[in-house]
């Protein structure tokens, strides 16, 4: 068992709290740490993955209780929530409790059928994007673009 860990920033990507690990405990090679963090691990961590996965299940099994919690990782500091836009709320916390309760649900992540997918959702979510950036909106022939994107290519014609 570990008995340090750092504790992860707001909105911290949990690869870089690794990495943070790395530096803090002073361990000179990578694969040193890799193999102190995943013992069990019999391949190459997936500690790069930004989408929830068995590696995150399997490094909390190795630190003191408490020290990390599946659901604020998936939700807070991986691209969980980026990749559940466009979701029904069930299908959500079905894959949230899924991998909760240690269950490999990258496989789910990264094919997403599209009568799953909600277009109202995109929509919504595209317009807060855009007011978060502070951009506009120019239409045309239902396609949207930011005022930003369009002053970046002056020379270049939209059709």
């Amino acid at each position: 068992m570990i008995g340090f860990f750092p504790q992860l920033y707001p909105d911290e990507l949990w690869y870089s709290v690794i990495m943070r690990y790395h530096l803090h405990a002073g361990i000179a090679y990578w694969s040193d740490t890799l193999q102190l963090l995943f013992p069990d691990c019999r391949t190459y961590p997936k500690v790069g993955e930004l989408l929830p996965n068995t590696t995150m299940q399997q490094l909390q099994r190795v630190l003191p209780e408490r020290t990390l919690d599946l659901r604020e990782l998936a939700l807070h500091h991986s691209l969980f929530r980026f990749r559940m836009l466009f979701l029904p709320s069930e299908r959500k916390t079905e894959l949230l409790t899924h991998f909760c309760n240690g269950e490999d649900i990258a496989p789910s992540l990264l094919t997403i059928p599209p009568e799953e997918m909600q277009p109202d959702h995109y929509a919504a979510d595209a317009e807060l994007t855009l007011t978060a950036l502070g951009t506009e909106r120019k239409s045309g022939s239902g396609m949207h673009f930011s005022q930003r994107a369009l002053d970046s290519h002056p020379n270049q014609q939209c059709h």
